[in-house]
């Protein structure tokens, strides 16, 4: 909800909507990489947005388009959300109270979510937002959104799309092999693990035998840090020891140390 909030905000300020002197906006995320120069792909008459594969609407979405526009119903809408975005100033500044308003009503209701994940309600305020007022759309492929196990080329960025969105944790164990879905890697870059502190400069590599999406957010990562002057220091870990595991008694067999350790008490303070 702060997405359009934000929006309907940023157009009831002069101030801030006054430095925007171009015709058109993209609307970004802060987890968007830009791989590529990206032109302007928006029109006079049409906006330009990315294709979300969950936002294909059919006729059991029916009610719940109607909760926000009586007269519509799903066979208008088209599988975006309001980003990444490319549209004219003016049809921004048109849908946003509506995308709001309809973020609410989705958000508000239980039946919404009974049949859309309740994280994606606000893309499809947005998508049946703009289809009510006539903004449509150039849908293509805008982004890629690789994990760890991503079938990534050496030249995926040079493939026709132009945001890397990490979305995704990428987990790897340091044997080069994904971690698993839904589990921190033994090497791990994830956004989430920053949502307190500053991720520190120079992060360790990956794996050799990681994929090369996964080698290039990490190069992405420590170029952007090496290159800001006042980036700060973090106490934060890196991409290595954010997984906890026990030694196996096999390993701890193999460890002079571990073995030293064995059977004594200590306290950690």
């Amino acid at each position: 909800l702060n997405r359009p909030h934000s929006v309907v905000e940023f157009f009831k300020d002069p101030a801030l909507h006054g430095h925007i002197k171009e015709e058109y906006i993209m609307v970004a995320e802060t987890d968007h990489v830009l791989m590529q120069p990206l032109p302007n792909l928006a029109t006079e008459t049409e906006a330009a947005a990315h294709s979300f594969g969950y936002m294909h609407a059919s006729s059991r979405h029916d009610d719940v388009v109607k909760m926000c526009w009586k007269e519509g119903d799903a066979s208008s809408l088209q599988p975006i959300g309001p980003s990444p975005l490319i549209i004219k100033k003016s049809d921004l500044k048109r849908v946003a109270k509506l995308w709001l308003e309809c973020s609410y009503t989705l958000r508000g209701d239980p039946m919404p979510a009974t049949i859309i994940q309740d994280w994606v309600l606000e893309m499809w305020a947005y998508a049946i937002a703009a289809a009510s007022i006539g903004i449509r759309h150039k849908v293509s492929t805008l982004q890629v959104e690789p994990n760890a196990y991503a079938h990534t080329r050496m030249d995926f960025d040079k493939q026709g799309q132009y945001i890397f969105h990490y979305t995704y944790g990428i987990e790897y164990r340091l044997d080069g092999r994904p971690q698993g879905y839904n589990t921190i890697g033994e090497w791990s870059l994830d956004k989430r693990h920053y949502g307190g502190a500053y991720p520190p400069a120079n992060l360790d590599p990956p794996p050799d035998a990681a994929n090369p999406s996964t080698k290039y957010l990490w190069r992405a990562f420590n170029e952007a840090m090496a290159n800001e002057p006042d980036w700060p220091n973090s106490n934060a870990m890196g991409t290595v020891g954010w997984r906890r595991e026990g030694a196996t008694r096999a390993e701890i067999a193999t460890s002079d140390l571990a073995k030293q350790l064995v059977g004594t008490e200590w306290t950690w303070a």
